[in-house]
C-alpha cells in the first residue's frame, strides 16, 4: 500500500514535535509547515491526501489556507485543529472533513489517519 501524504500546519513546537514521534510510530511520514503561508507553497508543489491545519497562527492562519485549498479546488481529506471551545461557524463555508477541538488525543487522531488510509 503506498504511504498517504500528509500536510501538518501547526505553529506549535511542541504540538509539530509530538505529531512527528506519533507519525513516525505508526509508520507515517509528514510535511510539516509553521504556518498558513508555508502550507500553500507547499500545496504549489505538491499533492496531499490529507492536510491537518491548525486555525490560529501567525503570518498566515488556517482560514488562508483553507481559502487557498478551495480557491484552487485541492481534493484532499481536510481536518481542522482549533483551541476555541466551540465550533467556528466560518467553517461551514469549506469542505472540511473533521474538527478537532484542542487538546486532543494525539494517538486516537494518528490511528484515525491509519484507519482512512486503509
Amino acid at each position: 500500500m503506498k504511504q498517504p501524504r500528509l500536510l501538518i500546519v501547526e505553529d506549535e513546537p511542541h504540538l509539530k514535535e509530538t505529531w512527528q514521534q506519533m507519525l513516525e510510530i505508526f509508520g507515517h511520514q509528514a510535511h510539516f509547515s509553521k504556518n498558513g503561508l508555508e502550507a500553500t507553497k507547499a500545496l504549489e508543489k505538491e499533492q496531499f491526501d490529507l492536510i491537518v491545519t491548525d486555525i490560529q497562527m501567525p503570518v498566515k492562519d488556517g482560514y488562508f489556507v483553507l481559502d487557498y485549498i478551495q480557491s484552487k479546488e485541492i481534493k484532499s481529506n481536510v481536518w481542522v485543529c482549533t483551541g476555541q471551545l466551540a465550533f467556528d461557524e466560518r467553517l461551514d463555508a469549506y469542505s472540511v472533513d473533521r474538527v478537532i477541538f484542542k487538546p486532543f488525543n494525539m494517538l486516537g487522531l494518528v490511528q484515525e489517519i491509519g484507519d482512512l488510509f486503509q
